[in-house]
């Protein structure tokens, strides 16, 4: 795995069928890989994923048509070991349930959700002991599984659910990582028919370049207006000294959705988004293949910002980004530091917090200067530009002392 990505907070979705399950499995937490058990000879003839981004995580929802060579009942749903720390030893629960809202409808009924402990669950006999040795039910017994029975008639079948994922939040992102390989446990290991529709909103986000191992680039298309670029960028591996190429999909939209639809996906690599909060605190690539930028080399915004930031934003503490970053301050010193800035940069550091949530600059220089960041994107005029206000606050300050002065 590439230094950059071993900076991430990774967070493993797993689904677990007791009889048979599909590739629609989540957890948030930094524990192991859940070996699936192995399926039926059932196929998927059709998926349909809708991801939305939504202020308190992701809105979920998947349509499945799945075929059954017999008419059976079936145990479908997933464990969550829920969002914590693991050091391949200790595994210790934030206390958190990631997942809500939780809904299934199976051919056209609403089916009722049952969530249980892993240690309540296990004692219904429903897995083997060499099942539960394989999903390590001890080291997760605190964690829950959400289940529901679905009698699945001969033929096609229609499972739909939905639900909000809280994801994993780190400095200036959050992570929703989605497992699929698990596509391979199905008869023909493949999906006839896919399609996965992303909806990010106005938001910054983060794709995979590729779904497979042998780099095949993903087709992504926008469906309405916006940016989209892949940002190269080669690393030398910290262990094995050897030079990876790392590929990452940006996009930024303004209205529609972006999708990827194809005939017989297999995939086997997992699908990672990311829904960057702040591009001051995340710039892991240098340009993309369009020649976009993330930074300016020749005035470094994140100098003035993260010079002060002296702890991760937590969610659990201060609620929403807008609460953290009104309690950062600057120091004397680094007030002075900023009154070194010429009235050109000042300019500029005291409109990126605009840029950053796609304000339509209506002034050609200030608009020519943001649009080189493939971050950047003239979404309309109402947005608060709320990132770092103490910055914002002390550049009016000396931008007003400078005016009068002048006079």
């Amino acid at each position: 795995m590439g230094d950059f990505f071993k900076l991430k907070l990774w967070f493993l979705f797993v689904m677990v069928i007791a009889i048979s399950f599909g590739n629609d499995w989540e957890f948030s937490s930094r524990g192991e890989n859940i070996v699936p058990i192995e399926t039926s000879q059932v196929s998927i003839k059709k998926e349909e994923i809708r991801m939305k981004v939504v202020n308190d995580g992701m809105n979920v929802r998947v349509k499945f048509i799945f075929n059954s060579p017999v008419s059976e009942e079936k145990i479908i749903g997933f464990i969550t070991p829920e969002g914590g720390f693991d050091d391949d030893e200790n595994y210790q629960w934030d206390g958190e349930m990631h997942f809500k809202n939780f809904t299934t409808v199976v051919n056209g009924k609403t089916v009722k959700s049952n969530v249980e402990k892993m240690k309540d669950f296990y004692k219904k006999n429903l897995l083997s002991k060499e099942e539960m040795k394989k999903y390590n039910v001890e080291k997760y017994k605190d964690s829950y599984i959400y289940y529901f029975k679905a009698n699945f008639k001969k033929g096609d079948n229609t499972v739909e659910h939905s639900y909000n994922y809280s994801g994993s939040y780190g400095v200036g992102y959050i992570d929703f990582q989605y497992v699929w390989t698990t596509i391979s446990k199905w008869k023909n290991k493949k999906v006839d028919d896919f399609e996965l529709i992303i909806d990010p909103g106005t938001s910054f986000v983060s794709l995979p370049y590729t779904f497979w191992k042998n780099e095949k680039k993903v087709n992504w298309e926008i469906i309405g207006e916006g940016k989209i670029d892949t940002a190269v960028q080669t690393i030398t591996d910290s262990n094995t000294k050897e030079k990876k190429v790392l590929k990452r999909v940006y996009a930024r939209l303004k209205s529609g959705y972006i999708r990827y639809k194809t005939k017989d996906f297999a995939p086997d690599n997992e699908f990672l988004m990311e829904e960057i909060k702040n591009t001051a605190t995340y710039y892991p690539f240098e340009k993309t293949e369009k020649g976009y930028v993330f930074t300016d080399d020749n005035f470094d915004y994140t100098r003035w910002i993260c010079c002060y930031v002296t702890e991760p934003y937590s969610k659990e503490k201060y609620g929403t980004y807008e609460n953290y970053e009104a309690e950062l301050k600057l120091s004397k010193e680094q007030e002075e530091q900023l009154k070194k800035l010429s009235d050109k940069e000042l300019e500029i550091l005291r409109n990126y917090p605009f840029a950053l949530e796609g304000y339509d600059f209506s002034r050609k220089d200030l608009r020519d200067y943001f649009s080189q960041f493939i971050w950047y994107y003239p979404i309309g005029k109402n947005v608060k530009g709320y990132f770092y206000p103490e910055v914002t606050k002390i550049v009016d300050k000396i931008i007003k002392e400078r005016k009068k002065n002048s006079k």
